[in-house]
């Protein structure tokens, strides 16, 4: 009995030099990964691309944990396939956790090309969007289900730059190799994300399809693409 105190008070000298917590004790949700996002309710921004695409997006409310905190968006597609945005409607859920940001989505536009109501625009669903550590050269796989096969993404942080002075972007680049219906049968997904405003810039290669051109395709020529326009916190 005397031995087990004894080691347990050990123990718990070396939890105080070191710093070191009990799992229990453990850090909430990360703050960094947090400040992505705007931090009021009802701040919207609108995305203009490829083609007349659009869509505009809400943060409809915020919800925090000691573990996580909640960013729930609500958004409708805008573009020349229909007026009736009422049928164009998705949701975005993201999630920050202690590393990591997921987005999960559910599409209810009645004219996805997704196919599956569990993606917007990439292929990848519940994707993990950003871990830490927010820095160039951070990298992390993700294993993803697209027509019924199984897949890798890998998705590294590519640029970090700083703007507006206090304000950080981070671009992200996801590639998934092996990819039947793809150019070069390769995916490529290129993300935006700024500090304070969320994604603000969106690229990604579309499926292949029959192109008209005198000329050798490049992956350029499957690219699909949108930047948000306003933004209103």
């Amino acid at each position: 009995m005397k031995k087990t105190l004894q080691l347990t008070i050990v123990f718990m000298g070396i939890l105080l030099i070191t710093g070191c917590s009990l799992p229990l004790l453990e850090k909430g949700y990360s703050k960094e990964l947090a400040s992505i996002f705007p931090d009021k309710e009802g701040a919207t921004a609108t995305y203009f691309g490829l083609a007349e695409y659009g869509h505009k997006v809400t943060l409809t409310s915020i919800d925090k944990t000691l573990s996580k905190a909640t960013f729930n968006v609500d958004g409708y597609i805008d573009d020349a396939r229909g007026e009736d945005v009422s049928k164009r409607k998705f949701e975005v859920v993201y999630t920050v956790d202690k590393n990591s940001i997921t987005e999960v989505v559910v599409n209810n536009d009645e004219f996805r090309t997704t196919g599956k109501n569990d993606r917007l625009n990439s292929i990848i669903p519940a994707k993990i969007i950003l871990k830490l550590p927010l820095k160039v050269g951070t990298t992390w796989e993700q294993e993803f289900t697209y027509k019924n096969k199984q897949y890798t993404s890998v998705t590294e942080i590519s640029k970090v730059t700083t703007v507006n002075k206090s304000s950080k972007q981070y671009v992200t680049i996801t590639t998934v190799k092996n990819i039947e219906g793809f150019f070069n049968k390769e995916y490529y997904e290129e993300r935006t994300y700024e500090t304070g405003r969320g994604l603000v810039t969106f690229s990604n290669t579309m499926e292949k399809f029959t192109i008209d051109i005198d000329r050798e395709l490049t992956k350029e020529d499957f690219m699909f693409g949108y930047t948000q326009g306003t933004f209103i916190k």
